[in-house]
């Protein structure tokens, strides 16, 4: 009795841990649509873009560690980046708006919630074309991360693969140091 009483407990907990994230919401039954479109994934998009404060950190994959390419932080006291193997940060006039003039992500395949809703979409920003994994904040209002899979060598990026992290805690989203800034 008790050995089925584990069974049943850790069956329980894997299916809650493999359920979507606010699973009663009516966007966790969204997500899990096939949508060409990829309303929720666009729109997670946009919402990052238009956050007051959020890092995004751009990492070349390797085979065996992430190289830092491009990192930007948009804080109450402006947007900064800062582009590898540069160590100074560039203030920028205003953060990087949503491109809007086409869908940044299309055909959205649901994949699974573990660690929020997670994704496979098409990246789109012409005349870039990726196949991507997207991971959205566990509330389907933000990016949490993207792996973007190019499948041509591209001038601009150093790799086939790319993976972007997002960070919107503003305890550890913080302007730079003045003199890490270039004038």
């Amino acid at each position: 009795m008790f050995q089925f009483k584990i069974i049943t407990s850790a069956a329980v907990l894997f299916s809650a841990l493999n359920a979507p994230a606010n699973a009663g919401s009516k966007l966790a039954g969204e997500v899990r649509k096939p949508d060409q479109g990829c309303g929720i994934v666009n729109q997670a998009y946009k919402n990052t873009r238009h956050a007051n404060t959020y890092s995004e950190v751009v990492n070349v994959v390797q085979k065996d560690k992430l190289q830092l390419l491009q990192e930007r932080r948009v804080t109450t006291s402006g947007a900064f980046e800062r582009v590898a193997p540069n160590l100074k940060w560039t203030k920028l006039d205003k953060a990087p708006p949503a491109d809007t003039e086409y869908l940044r992500f299309s055909y959205c395949t649901y994949v699974d919630a573990k660690g929020g809703p997670h994704l496979r979409a098409y990246w789109n920003r012409p005349p870039q074309y990726a196949n991507s994994e997207v991971w959205l904040t566990r509330d389907f209002q933000n990016l949490r991360k993207v792996r973007r899979e190019f499948p041509f060598y591209d001038e601009e990026f150093p790799s086939k693969t790319l993976l972007t992290t997002f960070d919107y805690d503003i305890r550890r989203v913080k302007p730079p140091a003045p003199e890490e800034v270039l004038p």
